[in-house]
């Protein structure tokens, strides 16, 4: 059985302790991430009457401004993960929401599937709503150079009027730097 010398354990436990610092320290740089949020303000979804009870439908198309959300020097290469934050819904006009039960909020593009990205239901009325957004990562969307926002409201009832709804929508937008 070989011994080894005292001098000879702490240089093997000083490398040791060495590597693991090299690992922890290059492990750490290359998740480096950058994060912002990117805000949709007064996004306006008109939805035509005659409205029937049930699922109504309206979209909004974004362009994605990669310079607004990435800043000049990046890329959509460089989008690590995109969240929805929060969904505000307004009733526009002196309309309000008591003829409505729910609203779901989707997303969807050309190159990705249909994805469900916030949801209410059993709205109570009032002006303004609140939807609860899904833990989904939403990042696909923002590479591509647009994507569609599409409202679906839940009608108690059959309406005639249009139905005007403002929308202010925030994403946590994750950037490796």
């Amino acid at each position: 059985m070989q011994v080894r010398s005292l001098k000879e354990n702490v240089l093997i436990k000083i490398c040791k302790l060495f590597l693991l610092f090299l690992i922890l320290s290059l492990s750490a740089c290359k998740n480096e991430t950058e994060t912002k949020l990117y805000q949709l303000q007064n996004i306006e979804f008109k939805i035509e009457g005659p409205l029937f009870e049930g699922s109504n439908s309206g979209q909004y198309e974004i362009k994605t401004d990669f310079a607004k959300l990435l800043g000049e020097k990046q890329n959509a290469d460089n989008i690590k993960e995109v969240k929805l934050v929060s969904c505000q819904l307004t009733a526009s006009d002196s309309s309000d929401f008591t003829n409505l039960s729910g609203f779901v909020l989707q997303l969807t593009a050309e190159n990705a599937e249909m994805t469900e990205i916030a949801v209410i239901d059993n709205v109570k009325g009032g002006r303004n709503v609140q939807l609860k957004p899904s833990d989904k990562d939403l990042a696909n969307f923002f590479k591509q150079n647009k994507f569609i926002l599409l409202l679906d409201c839940y009608l108690k009832k059959d309406q005639e009027e249009n139905l005007k709804i403002t929308s202010n929508i925030v994403f946590e937008v994750k950037l490796n730097k």
